[in-house]
């Protein structure tokens, strides 16, 4: 079956069931539930009222947290909310400061935290998967890959998106180099400036990635032109037939 769907911060101004009637009638089986809006940290009984929401209408999921290392951030209650869910994967930041500007010290911290982090999860048997972002420190291919390997652990990972100061070929390299780590697939199409448009202008280029990816990947769709439900639609439609779901 492949993993086609969205993440749910694409319509923030949804309900969860909402988002979950949105994926239905678009054809769509996965939903990465954010964890700033749809599922706080901590709210046990709407992370059991998702995933019971879910499993009726066959829709996989994963926790979508914006864990960034912060002094305020509880990883445990974020890994608690994701068990309660039956997530097996759990977004996170790696950090937000650029790879150039963290010191050596800083660093080694931010692995010994990343390795406890990942052993608890291993427990739940939960993965844990870094976002694939500018201004943290998976914001080069080097750097992202370096992080991985010094982590060290079987269950960790990183979503895969476009970089968007990236040309095409540097985008595909950085696949080639991430692929045994690539799990979740962020899907969208703007340029540096964040400038959103339909996925249709960008098919060739996406069709590229997949070729690289693979399709046996969750691909989910996030913020579309203008916020529009149409748009929407349409992105989906763009994506199912990229995939052959």
């Amino acid at each position: 079956m492949k993993k086609i769907g969205l993440c749910s911060v694409t319509f923030r101004d949804k309900s969860v069931d909402e988002i979950v009637d949105l994926a239905l009638e678009n054809g769509l089986n996965f939903i990465e539930w954010g964890g700033d809006i749809h599922l706080k940290p901590g709210d046990f009984d709407e992370a059991r009222r998702i995933k019971a929401l879910c499993d009726k209408n066959n829709i996989l999921y994963s926790y979508g947290s914006y864990y960034k290392y912060k002094d305020t951030d509880d990883f445990d209650l974020i890994l608690e909310t994701a068990a309660a869910l039956t997530a097996k994967d759990i977004r996170i930041w790696a950090k937000r400061i650029s790879s150039a500007d963290i010191s050596e010290e800083d660093y080694k911290i931010f692995i010994k935290q990343s390795q406890a982090m990942a052993d608890k999860a291993k427990e739940k048997n939960i993965r844990l998967n870094f976002e694939n972002h500018r201004v943290t420190l998976t914001d080069t291919t080097k750097s992202a890959r370096k992080m991985l390997d010094d982590i060290g652990r079987d269950n960790v990972y990183i979503y895969w998106q476009p970089q968007a100061d990236d040309s095409e070929e540097e985008r595909i390299q950085a696949i080639k180099t991430l692929h045994d780590k690539i799990t979740n697939i962020h899907v969208f199409n703007w340029d540096e400036n964040f400038n959103r448009y339909p996925l249709i202008q960008a098919k060739a280029e996406w069709e590229s990635y997949i070729k690289n990816l693979g399709g046996d990947r969750a691909y989910l769709l996030e913020f579309v032109k203008d916020d529009s439900i149409e748009q929407f639609k349409e992105d989906a439609k763009v994506l199912k037939n990229m995939l052959g779901g």
